[in-house]
């Protein structure tokens, strides 16, 4: 695994291993990252844990409107949206594509034609948005290629193949892209073998002007044959099918730095323009930790039920919450980066979070709504809802359930109120979190 520790980074780790306390004071110093972060998730109090309204601002409500004809379907969750002071862009699955709204909800345009010939795209694998070139960039699903589009107006520019560092177009589907610095991209690859199974992952820059790819890193600890285990391409259990399938995550901070966490490994990175990497916080789950070796030769679920799986994280100024999967119970926690201090969220049974998944996350006690965000970036988290989801959800008897826990009764109202004016066939709703400064 890839060590950057500057010599301050490595002083401030053998400080926080020696037992050195934080003074707990409202002039108490931030920890220096990397963050060093031990869970028990069975023995962590829920005392203290913040609430939403301790780190979120205010919650933005958007109807998305569509033409007549056009059916978003639901907006696809591994591909994340993009805002802007003007627009939305969000990723949609039944063809329609990638699609552009204002921030009230009206329809701008679709960007990008369905289809397999140049410049047509099936599904967007990835996207990036690159305002200050004014070009956004989709990386279509089972094509090597790049396809540019005008910002501004979404017209089509050019079709651009991805040139391995053999000067050969590559092999593999991009399964995440960010934009690290003028015209580059860090980009998640995976190499295939001839049966289409993926063999390894790849991290890579690729110059998003030509095209070449001009740094790649295979993983340290999640391909294959890194492991020493040799897996049978046939007979795979459906146990290692959804070990092979855990994705990696890429964000940019409040501090507007792209980060990025490796599946199952302990380490979250900052990457840096020069494609070197610092670590930024370290988690240790002790004996519970789901090793590569366990997962690649896991017979039965039931076996992953004495290990810990990180599904998500998220990010504010003053904390990072994690969500967990451990004894057969999902966990929400956090981490405080000041004090060092971790707080129970909520706790449930994987029978409950089927029913209560909307529900499952920092309580809202803002206007009573739903707690799970599935998105974020820089200052926002952000998700979207169904209109059934949010009818069959909240109702009258919720809202009056809730209201005695809830600070700003006028936005309850409001919000039941806007779901009152939904109907069942509707689009999806898109919600905005703003979060708190410093906090």
């Amino acid at each position: 695994m890839r060590t950057y520790f500057t010599k301050s980074l490595f002083v401030v780790f053998l400080l926080l291993l020696s037992g050195c306390s934080i003074p707990k004071n409202e002039n108490r110093m931030a920890l220096v990252e990397p963050y060093m972060i031990s869970f028990d998730l069975e023995n962590l109090s829920d005392k203290g844990a913040p609430m939403m309204s301790d780190v979120i601002d205010s919650l933005e409500y958007i109807e998305l409107k569509t033409k007549p004809g056009l059916d978003i379907g639901f907006i696809i969750d591994y591909q994340r949206p993009y805002i802007t002071n003007d627009y939305i862009f969000i990723n949609c699955s039944h063809g329609a594509g990638l699609l552009q709204f204002k921030r009230n909800g009206e329809f701008v345009r679709k960007i990008g034609t369905n289809g397999r010939g140049p410049g047509e795209y099936i599904a967007a694998q990835s996207i990036i948005f690159d305002e200050k070139s004014g070009i956004i960039y989709i990386f279509p699903n089972f094509r090597r290629v790049i396809l540019k589009h005008d910002y501004n107006s979404g017209k089509f520019l050019k079709e651009i193949p991805i040139i391995d560092l053999d000067g050969k177009q590559t092999k593999g589907s991009m399964t995440k892209a960010s934009l690290l610095s003028d015209n580059m991209a860090f980009v998640e690859l995976w190499l295939e073998n001839c049966l289409g199974f993926p063999e390894y992952e790849v991290f890579c820059i690729i110059d998003l002007n030509s095209g070449h790819i001009t740094h790649k890193e295979i993983s340290k600890i999640y391909g294959i044959n890194n492991t020493g285990i040799k897996l049978p391409l046939f007979g795979r259990t459906n146990a290692n099918r959804f070990f092979y399938n855990i994705e990696g995550k890429v964000w940019y901070d409040n501090t507007d730095r792209l980060n990025y966490w490796e599946p199952l490994n302990d380490t979250s990175y900052v990457v840096n323009p020069d494609y070197t990497m610092n670590p930024r916080f370290i988690t240790n789950y002790g004996n519970f930790k789901l090793d590569v070796k366990t997962g690649a030769t896991l017979n039965d679920f039931k076996d992953l039920d004495n290990k810990v799986q990180l599904k998500s994280f998220h990010e504010t100024s003053g904390y990072l919450f994690f969500e967990h999967t451990f004894k057969n119970r999902y966990f929400t926690s956090t981490f405080d980066k000041i004090s060092g201090e971790q707080h129970l969220v909520k706790s449930i049974s994987k029978d409950e979070y089927k029913t209560d998944k909307l529900f499952f996350g920092l309580y809202n006690d803002i206007d009573g709504g739903f707690s799970k965000l599935g998105h974020y970036d820089k200052a926002m988290w952000f998700s979207s809802y169904s209109a059934i989801d949010m009818i069959d959800r909240l109702t009258s008897q919720h809202f009056e359930e809730v209201s005695s826990k809830v600070k700003y009764p006028d936005r309850l109202n409001k919000l039941k109120k806007f779901v009152s004016g939904l109907d069942e066939n509707d689009n999806p709703v898109f919600v905005i979190a703003h979060l708190k400064k410093n906090k």
